[in-house]
């Protein structure tokens, strides 16, 4: 008796491998950028989330740099030639009237110093000869013994020893006062020209003391054309962080090469955060929009050529809308053009509708 071969599972093979190619064959078809499937049937992106746009403020900023410089400064000088012995004061640093800012040394003002020291105590001598001679002449004047022509003599000449004293004590007093060299104000020490050891002349600059208060910031920007920029508020930002809020006070006339303006911008924090020489940026406040119409920076999406535009949807669809967009700030982009308050604009999910299918309208799949 021959065996019965059963085909009931070859056939059911067949049948499932059939039915998977067809399934392939149409989730192909749908999923594919090229498929030719119509638009409400294509499968549209991920997550999608819209929202309407609303009010927000913004501020209109114009970036600028600069340098910090002082309106007056005073220079520091030598008084006398010599060597400098010491910086007795840190660069950079507030000190008070009378402070020493350098000591003055070598060896010709010890050569001098030693000189005075020795003529003094020469004259000192002198002088007390010189009275002890007055005092021997008014006693024989007294008794009659000499001439008052000889005692008036005797007193010239210890006046004229007295005189060469302190002619030479003051010497030395203004010598030792030149080789400390102080702080004629209260101020910042600030551009050290000298190191010790160094040699310097007489009338040479040291350094430079800022008073307080007389800082500035020269700062250069790029304003639009027919700005008014004395007394608008600016923002200057300190290496150390924070903000400082100072003011144009001045725009000068001439421009740079590059037609960029330079202003200076002035403010009671300027000297507590700034030092002389230093390099600082921020933003000029040109003016606020109040009550903008906003939508959140994700929801615009930049072609190659940087147009922007968002996705807006619509009942048959999500449909591209270009923009003319205004200040960002805080996440928020101002929107002057493109969008009304109720349309319901892609928040999320819009560059992903960007990159499946530029040119096509996707269908609303609620």
């Amino acid at each position: 008796m021959k065996k019965k071969i059963s085909v009931l599972p070859a056939v059911a093979a067949m049948i499932l491998l059939a039915t998977a190619a067809v399934t392939g064959y149409r989730c192909n078809s749908r999923l594919s950028p090229g498929g030719n499937a119509p638009p409400h049937r294509r499968a549209g992106p991920g997550r999608i989330r819209t929202v309407t746009p609303g009010r927000r403020s913004f501020t209109v900023r114009i970036p600028w740099f600069g340098k910090v410089e002082s309106k007056t400064a005073v220079s520091i000088i030598a008084p006398e030639r010599g060597r400098i012995v010491s910086v007795d004061a840190p660069d950079e640093s507030t000190v008070m009237k009378g402070t020493v800012l350098f000591t003055l040394g070598g060896p010709r003002i010890r050569a001098r110093s030693a000189t005075l020291r020795a003529r003094i105590a020469s004259l000192r001598r002198q002088a007390a000869l010189a009275g002890e001679i007055v005092t021997l002449k008014r006693e024989a004047v007294a008794g009659k013994m000499a001439r008052r022509e000889e005692l008036l003599s005797a007193e010239e000449s210890l006046a004229r020893i007295r005189s060469r004293l302190k002619a030479a004590e003051e010497e030395r007093a203004a010598l030792r006062r030149m080789i400390r060299i102080r702080a004629p104000r209260e101020g910042v020490m600030t551009r050290r020209r000298v190191n010790p050891g160094q040699e310097v002349g007489k009338g040479a600059v040291l350094a430079e003391l800022v008073p307080a208060g007389s800082l500035r910031i020269a700062a250069t920007l790029f304003p639009p054309g027919n700005v008014a920029l004395t007394g608008l508020s600016a923002v200057a930002e300190p290496a150390s962080g924070g903000s400082v809020s100072v003011t144009v006070t001045k725009v000068l006339p001439q421009r740079t090469k590059e037609g960029a303006s330079t202003v200076w911008l002035e403010g009671p924090d300027v000297d507590g955060h700034f030092a002389p020489g230093e390099s600082v940026s921020g933003h000029l406040i040109l003016a606020r929009h109040e009550k903008a119409l906003a939508i959140p920076r994700p929801a615009v999406v930049y072609d190659d050529r940087e147009r922007p535009f968002v996705f807006v949807k619509r009942p048959d669809g999500y449909h591209r809308q270009p923009v003319k967009t205004g200040e960002t700030e805080g996440g928020w982009v101002e929107i002057k053009e493109g969008v009304g308050e109720k349309d319901r604009v892609v928040v999320e999910g819009a560059y992903e509708l960007f990159y499946r299918d530029f040119n096509r309208i996707y269908k609303v799949e609620d």
